[in-house]
């Protein structure tokens, strides 16, 4: 998934029970308490997988990607759709891997590289970017800044964002809208929920219409704070690089 894809999803979680209406300041608030929380414990521990559609836009698509960190256990594990690709690293049985799947058409390429206890640094260091990178990509849903909500998918229209929650460490962000703009007609629909402190769920529906022309954008994301490692099978079928 490409990175300016992943930036543009927004929280979004289906609340059950009551919730309580915020201003837009008792919201600010809010999300102030949840970015001092995640700055003081960050997440060491986490799946996400994010889901995209276009149509239009000249580039009609699916996509999906999916990510699992657990940094306490040594397993890192990411899926690409878009590139066929699927990536690991873990530590098993007193050795560190880092495991390398892909597919183009029929052919698959599957190779490993497998380290020692004494080669652990050397582990660390190839998997350092990949590693920093997906924890980035989470890191920027961790923190709340619902001033973007609206900055980034209502910009120029007259949508009101709602805010709700329903205690501590809770805060949903709503946008709907549908209109007209400088002849172009369209909707948005977006939700931003953060549970427990963390983000929960994410979702971004948009549709436009302009000279005949129809586009539509779908995104989503889920996320999770429980991951147990899922080792591939490394036999006869894979290529070991060192």
């Amino acid at each position: 998934m490409k990175k300016s894809k992943l930036l543009m999803l927004l929280p979004a979680f289906l609340l059950v029970g009551c919730a309580k209406s915020l201003t837009a300041e008792e919201a600010q608030a809010v999300a102030k308490a949840i970015n001092e929380k995640r700055a003081a414990e960050p997440i060491e521990e986490f799946s996400m997988e994010v889901y995209s559609k276009y149509v239009g836009m000249g580039e009609d698509g699916e996509e999906t990607a999916k990510y699992e960190f657990n940094a306490p256990q040594v397993y890192f594990h990411t899926y690409e759709s878009e590139d066929s690709e699927e990536h690991w690293a873990y530590a098993k049985d007193g050795k560190y891997y880092i495991v390398s799947y892909e597919k183009d058409g029929e052919e698959e390429t599957k190779n490993y590289y497998e380290f020692g206890e004494e080669a652990k640094a050397q582990f660390d260091s190839m998997i350092a970017y990949t590693k920093q990178g997906v924890k980035a990509e989470f890191d920027a849903y961790a923190v709340v800044d619902i001033d973007a909500l609206k900055n980034e998918y209502a910009k120029g229209v007259d949508a009101e964002v709602k805010y709700s929650s329903k205690g501590d460490g809770q805060l949903t962000a709503e946008i709907e809208w549908s209109g007209e703009v400088e002849g172009a007609s369209g909707s948005i629909k977006a939700k931003a929920v953060y549970e427990d402190y963390k983000p929960a769920e994410m979702s971004v529906e948009t549709e436009s219409s302009y000279m005949g022309e129809k586009m539509e954008m779908k995104l989503s994301a889920k996320f999770g704070y429980s991951v147990s490692p899922s080792y591939p099978s490394l036999d006869s079928s894979w290529t070991k690089l060192n």
